[in-house]
């Protein structure tokens, strides 16, 4: 398993077309509808990657606009198996990683080894420390997180209000 930088290269698009469909069965968890999220990539991926990568230039840290970095986890046979972002200049509501496992990949380790390479790209680019905002009933995630060292850092609402979510620090 390897992180990769979400690009342009047309040889992960069958795959990550794959993976998005994975997520059309799924029942949303609310502000998780990663289908709706990913869903344009269906339509043009050609534009909608551009428009990721957008999210990821270094003008928009000049800018002090909000910046992401997107990843995606790969097998050995390049099939997508997982997501994971790192968010710069977000509102201090967000964590500033976020990530998801594709359903018929869950509970098999990989959110730990992407969660793990991550933590391994930031630390050689100069960051120690990583936040995010969890669902309380999300069980898996939090037990990932803690298992990686994360401490509890208290609760925010979500951005609808509808939801109160626990805050992480991870630091490495």
């Amino acid at each position: 398993m390897k992180l990769i930088l979400f690009n342009s290269d047309s040889k992960l698009k069958t795959s990550f077309k794959n993976y998005i469909k994975e997520w059309e069965k799924e029942i949303p968890k609310p502000n998780e509808d990663y289908y709706k999220m990913y869903s344009m990539f269906l339509d043009n991926y050609e534009a909608s990657i551009e428009q990721f990568l957008n999210a990821s230039t270094s003008k928009r840290l000049e800018n002090d606009e909000p910046f992401v970095k997107f990843y995606w986890l790969v097998d050995s046979s390049l099939n997508i198996v997982g997501t994971i972002r790192y968010r710069i200049n977000i509102p201090a509501l967000y964590g500033n990683v976020g990530y998801e496992i594709s359903p018929k990949h869950r509970h098999k380790g990989f959110g730990k080894k992407m969660l793990i390479q991550l933590k391994k790209e930031l630390k050689i680019n100069g960051t120690n420390s990583l936040i995010a905002t969890v669902r309380k009933e999300n069980n898996h995630s939090i037990k990932l997180l803690e298992s990686q060292g994360a401490i509890r850092k208290g609760t925010v609402s979500s951005e609808d209000l509808t939801e109160t979510l626990l805050k992480f620090e991870l630091n490495f």
